[in-house]
């Protein structure tokens, strides 16, 4: 290639960390340790000298494959695992670390850039009587529909999440008291 070589391309496709990831096999008529050795050092995956045989050839496009295939799961099962570790398996909404989190993370910007941020610690009241007399599967179900009608009645930029029990916990980024007031009069409104 004028201008650049494989172990240059490696090197430079290898440099975005953020990009999906690429298998990259070089094809080459140079055959010595030496050029193997620089090319899995830039970032090659494999490595294959003219003259080549066209089933070899094909058996590591297929390895190649499985790399990509084991990859893609790889990232799913990490989004997976990443939204279980910050969200409440009952309601969907963060759990209390992550609610916690975010919290803090609001007022620190919030001092940074002299902006308000309001907060609404709610439960539901009377929720004890409702798992005694009518079980658990029935207050979970209220758990959830409450954690629905919280979700539905924030803006896309806030944060709700379980505090615990029946305790929930809202964060408004930018909002001032009066603002946060009359959205937990919308809430309640929505509840009843």
């Amino acid at each position: 290639m004028p201008g650049m070589d494989g172990p240059t391309v490696c090197r430079e496709l290898r440099k975005d960390v953020d990009r999906k990831y690429i298998y990259l096999m070089l094809l080459t008529a140079k055959d010595r340790k030496q050029d193997l050795v620089e090319a899995m050092e830039a970032g090659a995956d494999d490595y294959l000298a003219k003259p080549f045989d066209a089933q070899e050839f094909k058996v590591r496009l297929n390895a190649g494959m499985r790399i990509l295939q084991l990859q893609e799961q790889l990232v799913v099962s990490n989004r997976s695992l990443q939204f279980q570790a910050a969200h409440d398996a009952l309601t969907g909404l963060y759990n209390r670390g992550a609610i916690v989190g975010i919290l803090q993370n609001e007022l620190m910007r919030a001092a940074r850039e002299k902006k308000p941020v309001s907060v609404i610690l709610t439960d539901i009241d009377h929720f004890k009587e409702i798992n005694d007399t009518r079980g658990h599967p029935a207050g979970d179900a209220v758990l959830r529909r409450v954690a629905q009608k919280m979700q539905s009645c924030v803006r896309s930029y806030d944060a709700v999440g379980r505090f615990g029990g029946e305790e929930f916990l809202i964060v408004f980024p930018g909002c001032p008291c009066r603002m946060a007031k009359e959205r937990a009069e919308q809430l309640r409104l929505s509840l009843a």
